[in-house]
């Protein structure tokens, strides 16, 4: 998805520079370091306005020094009116709390931990990079997280349409948060619109083993980013014996008997009379 640089580590360390051009293909903002270099704001160029009604998007690598704090390392997605936190509202955001990622919900839904793909939470390892990606709907006032490991690609965890926690449809600040230090690379901040989609999982099981396959969307640059809310069902094409996958989870079985081969699942996203469709070979070994 992106090169592997070493990155630059401070106690917030992107440069101005990294913050890119918007999916509308115009600079919608800068960065600044400010307040001891404990945040670093990205201010949006329509500043008092802000962007409304659109999907916005944040991606970024992520390394944690330290994981033994509360509510640190953290990206806000807010509105401000005024230079204090009181003429601020804060509409999404994703920290880390005592070595694991976490988001806030709206409606009282308060802090959840972000899960892995087998349901449990992830944990965050001190010293390796993540690939974070955070997409926020602020008119239909929810946001999608996924967690990537940078150096395999693989998909470690996600959570997917929690509310946000306002019902404001604007930002006009993004700003990242940390008290100790926090390295940032390859940040890319922008639009977003669903133009694709793709199964992420393993290519080759094993008789008797479990693995569990998403549906994630791609966005008109090709990185990944959330479906639009709908339905995924899931499916096997041309169904071999002792293989089966849940239709609603993406949980895909094979059994101890199952004979090798190649088996093709399908991933359906329906959202009103549109269609996202995909396919993906899964080879059976012993």
């Amino acid at each position: 998805r992106h090169p592997r640089p070493a990155g630059e580590c401070a106690a917030v360390s992107p440069l101005p520079h990294q913050t890119q051009q918007s999916r509308a293909g115009r600079d919608r903002g800068q960065g600044a370091e400010n307040r001891g270099r404990k945040y670093f704001d990205i201010v949006a160029a329509e500043n008092a306005n802000g962007i409304k009604n659109t999907i916005i998007q944040a991606q970024y690598d992520v390394k944690y020094s330290e994981i033994e704090t509360e509510r640190n390392g953290e990206i806000q997605f807010k509105y401000r009116t005024g230079p204090g936190s009181a003429e601020t509202d804060v509409v999404a955001r994703l920290t880390q709390n005592y070595g694991y990622f976490q988001l806030e919900a709206g409606e009282n839904g308060g802090f959840q931990r972000i899960k892995d793909l087998n349901g449990q939470y992830l944990p965050i390892e001190v010293d390796k990079w993540y690939t974070a990606k955070v997409v926020v709907n602020l008119s239909e006032h929810w946001q999608s997280i996924y967690i990537f490991d940078r150096d395999t690609e693989k998909l470690l965890g996600k959570t997917e349409y929690i509310p946000t926690i306002t019902t404001l449809n604007m930002i006009n600040m993004i700003t990242f948060k940390s008290s100790t230090e926090l390295c940032l690379d390859n940040v890319k901040i922008g639009e977003g619109t669903c133009v694709d989609s793709y199964i992420s999982g393993k290519p080759y099981v094993k008789n008797g083993e479990i693995a569990r396959y998403s549906f994630l969307g791609k966005d008109n640059e090709g990185d990944v980013t959330s479906l639009p809310q709908g339905t995924t069902t899931w499916s096997i094409v041309d169904g071999k014996k002792g293989v089966s996958i849940n239709s609603s989870t993406g949980k895909f079985t094979v059994s101890s008997s199952a004979n090798p081969g190649v088996i093709v699942i399908k991933a359906t996203h329906i959202v009103g009379d549109k269609t996202f469709e995909s396919t993906f070979p899964v080879n059976i070994t012993k």
